[in-house]
């Protein structure tokens, strides 16, 4: 009886011991697919990531083709298809602020100075210290005879060390327009230092001599009669001798 007992505890054991063996590797086995599962995935977003990055890559270089394109066509004097370009460019990317100066250059190529303007603006926009469109704006204002607008840009282009006479010629008329004459004389000096042989450099700044002369000159007479005008108000000193 103990013996039969003995057995039959034998045998539940290793029916226990099997039914683990079993039921054990289903566990892993979920693991490991769970494990795989979440590799795929991470596989994939990794993917999508650098065909996302690939993806504007592309289109930066696209870009820049369609800007060299409009160059190349801007040279050889393809006016309209240099916008065509400069224009895809710019939608391409939105921050592309040479092709925007590119595209000012074109329209005023073409007479049209309103397209112009709006250009070198969004280029500024983009790149406030961007000196070729604020020298190229400064100096479209300048011929229209919009020499307030001109002063906005032809200022910060001077405070940007420009490289351009015509700058420093334009803001000197500006300023003897205004009787700032000192200053005009300065900005006719840059001018030339910049350009030896620059006539209207020249006499822009013989007017501006002559200005501040003239000016020199009446803040002298006026002086003068600001004295004399003191003098007569004075009361007359009396010449009678004193009495004894």
């Amino acid at each position: 009886m103990k013996r039969g007992w003995i057995k039959t505890a034998f045998i539940l054991f290793l029916l226990l011991m099997f039914c683990s063996c079993v039921t054990a590797p289903k566990g892993e086995k979920e693991d490991k697919e769970s494990a795989v599962s979440k590799e795929k995935q991470s596989d994939k977003k990794i993917v999508k990531e650098s065909a996302v990055s690939k993806e504007k890559q592309s289109d930066m270089d696209s870009a820049e083709d369609f800007y060299n394109s409009g160059m190349k066509r801007f040279e050889k004097g393809d006016f309209d298809e240099a916008v065509s370009d400069f224009q895809t460019a710019v939608k391409v990317d939105e921050k592309y602020y040479k092709a925007y100066y590119a595209l000012g250059q074109v329209y005023e190529k073409v007479n049209k100075a309103k397209e112009a303007e709006e250009a070198y603006e969004g280029a500024i926009k983009i790149k406030s210290d961007y000196l070729p469109a604020l020298e190229a704006l400064g100096l479209l204002c300048f011929h229209q005879k919009r020499y307030l607008e001109a002063e906005k840009s032809l200022k910060p282009a001077r405070m940007l060390n420009s490289k351009v006479p015509e700058i420093y010629y334009a803001f000197g008329e500006i300023e003897q327009r205004e009787n700032e004459c000192k200053f005009a004389q300065i900005l006719f000096k840059q001018a030339l230092k910049l350009n030896p042989d620059y006539l209207a450099a020249k006499n822009g700044l013989a007017v501006a001599e002559q200005a501040c002369r003239q000016k020199q000159q009446q803040q002298q007479q006026q002086q003068q009669q600001r004295q004399q005008q003191q003098q007569r108000q004075q009361p007359p000193r009396s010449t009678t001798p004193p009495r004894n």
